[in-house]
């Protein structure tokens, strides 16, 4: 080996260990907040909702990890799904068919408190987060409540924590 190939293979291994060790005194939700990894968890999946609240109790709790926190639900046709839109803002879901959808979640936290959350995104999901305020970081959920206006078969819940910008 000449000088110059030494000296890059102890770089290498120099940072190698460097990483290591750095990445190895990280707790995971340091480690999460480094590396903007999403925190998920199914909640539920196959239920149908409608205009009874459901009562979901994850266990263990959720924790609330990240910058922004969602609940999920994904079922059949959601990707036919839009926002009623006023203006630049969304006024609620329409359906497939363009029929307005009510859907209702709120999140109680160990402390007690309950925080209602609202559409706010449209993917392979709908995703359902806090107006303005945050959910109280280093906290958990201990109960989710949903219910539609709108009988929906075959709801996969989730919870998702992200780290955003």
């Amino acid at each position: 080996m000449d000088g110059l190939s030494t000296v890059t293979a102890m770089n290498k291994m120099l940072i190698s260990l460097f990483l290591v060790f750095t990445l190895s005194g990280c707790d995971s939700d340091l480690y999460n907040e480094l590396f903007r990894n999403p925190y998920q968890v199914e909640i539920a999946d196959k239920v149908e909702l409608g205009a009874d609240w459901k009562e979901f109790s994850p266990d263990p709790a959720l924790e609330i990890i990240n910058q922004t926190q969602w609940i999920t639900l994904e079922f059949e046709d959601v990707i036919t799904w839009d926002f009623k839109m006023d203006g630049f803002e969304s006024d609620g879901l329409l359906d497939k068919d363009g029929n307005p959808v009510q859907i209702d979640i709120k999140v109680l936290t160990q402390d007690g408190t309950t925080y209602y959350m609202s559409e706010t995104a449209l993917a392979g999901f709908i995703a359902f987060g806090t107006d303005g305020e945050k959910l109280p970081r280093g906290s958990s959920v201990s109960k989710v409540y949903i219910k539609s206006d709108k009988v929906i078969a075959n709801v996969k819940i989730g919870w998702l924590c992200i780290t955003g910008k």
